[in-house]
C-alpha cells in the first residue's frame, strides 16, 4: 500500500494522502504529495497495480499474516533429455505499451482466492505454456519497479519434467489478448542465447530474464 503521512518511514520526506487520478481495471494512477526536508513540495506519479482483496475460500479475508504478493515470476527448470542439459522456459510475447515482442519469463498475476505463490506460479505456468510444473519453491519477494509502482512479484522456481506424457504436446491456455509462443533454451548460455533471439526475432529482452542470464555469464 502507498504510505500515508502517519505511516511514512522516510527520514527526509513527508507525505501526503494519494489521490486516485485513474482506477481502471488492471492499474490504478495515483498523485502523491510530498514535502522535502528543506519545504520543497511536489506530487510523485505513481501506478498501483492491486489484485482485488484476498478472500479465503469460505468468503472472509485472509489472515493479516499472510504474505502479500501481486503476482509471479517464475523460472521453469527442466533437463533436456537428449543432452541432459539444463534448460529454461522462456516466452516470446507481445506486449502492447511497446509494440512488439518481448523475450520473458512466464509470470503472472494472483487470483484473489491465491494465497500461496506456488499455487500463483503452477496455474500460470499451465495456462501460458501448457506444462506441468513440479516442487515449486519461492525464493523472495521482491519490488519489480518502485520507483513508480507499487507492483511486487513473488520469484518462484518450478520443475518440469519433460519426460511425463502431460509435458509431451502442451497446449496453453491463452485469453484472447494474449500472443504467448513459449521457447526452452539452455541455462549454461542463456546471455548468448537471449541476444541472438531477440536479433532474430527483432524482439526487446525483459530486464528479469537477462539480469539473471547475466549472473549466470559471470560466474558459471
Amino acid at each position: 500500500n502507498i504510505s500515508t503521512m502517519e505511516e511514512c518511514k522516510s527520514k527526509k520526506l513527508t507525505l501526503g494522502e494519494p489521490q486516485l487520478a485513474y482506477d481502471g481495471k488492471w492499474l490504478k494512477y495515483y498523485n502523491v504529495p510530498f514535502t522535502s526536508e528543506n519545504g520543497k513540495e511536489g506530487i510523485w506519479e505513481v501506478c498501483g497495480k492491486f489484485p482485488p482483496k484476498m478472500k479465503t475460500s469460505e468468503g472472509s479475508d485472509a489472515p493479516a499474516e499472510t504474505p502479500k504478493f501481486g503476482g509471479v515470476i517464475i523460472f521453469p527448470i527442466a533437463t533436456d533429455p537428449e543432452t541432459n542439459e539444463k534448460i529454461i522456459l522462456v516466452e516470446k510475447i507481445f506486449r502492447i505499451p511497446v509494440q512488439k515482442y518481448c523475450i520473458e519469463l512466464p509470470a503472472g498475476v494472483r487470483d484473489p482466492h491465491e494465497f500461496d505463490a506456488t499455487v500463483t506460479a503452477l496455474r500460470e505456468l499451465k495456462e501460458e505454456t501448457g506444462y506441468i510444473g513440479q516442487n515449486p519453491r519461492v525464493t523472495s519477494v521482491v519490488r519489480s519497479d518502485p520507483w513508480k509502482s507499487t507492483a511486487s512479484h513473488a520469484q518462484v522456481f518450478v520443475d518440469v519434467d519433460l519426460t511425463l506424457p502431460e509435458n509431451q504436446n502442451p497446449v496453453a491456455e491463452l485469453e484472447a489478448d494474449e500472443d504467448i509462443t513459449p521457447m526452452w533454451l539452455k541455462v549454461k548460455t542463456l546471455k548468448t542465447e537471449l541476444e541472438s533471439l531477440a536479433k532474430e526475432l527483432d524482439a526487446d529482452i525483459d530486464q528479469r530474464v537477462y539480469a539473471w542470464a547475466l549472473g549466470i555469464s559471470r560466474f558459471l
